[in-house]
């Protein structure tokens, strides 16, 4: 009778290692899948840009996203425990893992990450599910921040996963109806590799996101690392802002 559990063990493990060489467990491509807005990006290195509003300086945003300094271990695994528990409570819902809390065109929403890497959108007032965005990757967090373009509010989400499978973020800007006007595949935006994001209102872009990943990417696990530029200024593709 052992010789059927011990049958389907092996058959997991050859399909598992089929796989594998077959090269299906890769790491993500770098793209960008969405962009209807007209957003322009260089290297953050070429914009002559050398301070900015860093998103990540704040521990709980950290926490949030899913990155700590070493000596915060702890208090971020407290403090994210609790806020997957309230965010059980609010989305009524026990695969809920973590959850923020915005204000944007005037009104308050729930943002939650669900165990199926989705992020849904409540409104506050009534808990009711706006928006569903898909984010087609392993996550573990996600950070929210509002920003202006060419004098339009925007709500940009970055979400991070840091393993050896994926190392992924994803970044997405919304427009006030919660369409994804524009989504890119990220290497990881974990601090501790030099990761961050912020944003900066410069003279020569105007408002301005500021996105520092990881500066390595492999396509397969057994590859060797490639050197990429994970450092970027993406702004609103405007007359008066674009460099001449």
């Amino acid at each position: 009778m052992k010789i059927l559990p011990l049958l389907f063990v092996n058959i997991f493990l050859f399909c598992s290692s089929c796989k594998y060489l077959n090269k299906t467990c890769s790491y993500s491509e770098l793209k960008v899948e969405t962009n209807t807005i007209g957003l322009q990006k260089i290297p953050l290195s070429e914009s002559g840009i050398n301070l900015y509003n860093s998103w990540l300086n704040d521990q709980h945003a950290r926490w949030q996203l899913g990155c700590c300094k070493d000596s915060e271990y702890n208090e971020q695994k407290k403090w994210r425990d609790d806020n997957g528990k309230r965010a059980e409570k609010l989305y009524k819902n026990s695969d809920s893992r973590i959850y923020q809390e915005i204000k944007f065109a005037g009104k308050h929403y729930y943002l939650l990450l669900t165990g199926d890497d989705n992020i849904v959108i409540l409104n506050k007032e009534n808990k009711t599910p706006v928006k569903k965005l898909s984010i087609g990757k392993w996550t573990y967090g996600f950070l929210a921040r509002e920003i202006m373009l060419k004098n339009k509010p925007y709500r940009v989400i970055v979400t991070h996963y840091p393993t050896w499978k994926t190392n992924t973020s994803v970044l997405f800007l919304l427009d006030t109806d919660f369409n994804i006007v524009y989504k890119e595949i990220l290497t990881s935006a974990d601090h501790q590799y030099g990761g961050d994001i912020g944003s900066i209102n410069s003279d020569k872009y105007g408002n301005c996101i500021v996105v520092k990943t990881y500066n390595k990417w492999r396509r397969y696990e057994w590859d060797e690392w490639q050197k990429i530029n994970g450092d970027f200024l993406i702004w609103k593709d405007q007359k008066d802002a674009v460099p001449k």
